[in-house]
């Protein structure tokens, strides 16, 4: 199973999309050995340069793929929260669109559905009996969930 980490920023009734074709959420498959939040911050450093730490897991799906001619499998997707740095100017090759534009923007369409998923999701009942979760990939790319309470 692949396991991807993606990045959403969310301030002020907006949200930040690549911008190299359709807007995109940064996002890395998981390498060996590397937990989905380690992923995400790593596809957000790489995307956007700006070296952050992942605020809170959003949301977690498994999602199916397919294609002409392919075995159909599947995959793990997380997306975390991330605030941007204060004071710094927005990369290049990125763009905030505002929440309420996001049906009409050019936003890849499976983005559209996690970004929707993430504000969705309702917020951690308090006491949060799990806090955080990593999920690596380990020998032969067998998937590890561990959850921490």
């Amino acid at each position: 199973m692949i396991a991807v980490g993606l990045g959403l920023f969310v301030e002020r009734g907006q949200v930040l999309l690549l911008r190299d074709g359709p807007g995109r959420l940064p996002g890395a498959r998981a390498g060996q050995g590397e937990n989905l939040q380690r992923a995400a911050e790593r596809a957000v450093e790489e995307a956007l340069g700006w070296r952050l730490h992942a605020q809170g897991l959003l949301a977690l799906a498994v999602e199916r793929l397919s294609g002409e001619g392919a075995e159909p499998s599947e995959q793990l997707v997380a997306t975390f929260a991330f605030a941007a740095p204060a004071g710094v100017q927005t990369p290049a090759g990125a763009a905030w669109v505002p929440l309420a534009d996001l049906a009409e923007a050019e936003v890849w369409p499976t983005d559209r559905l996690r970004i929707a998923d993430a504000l969705a999701a309702p917020p951690p009942p308090a006491p949060v009996l799990c806090r955080r979760a990593a999920a690596e990939v380990g020998p032969g790319g067998r998937l590890r969930v561990t959850f921490y309470g």
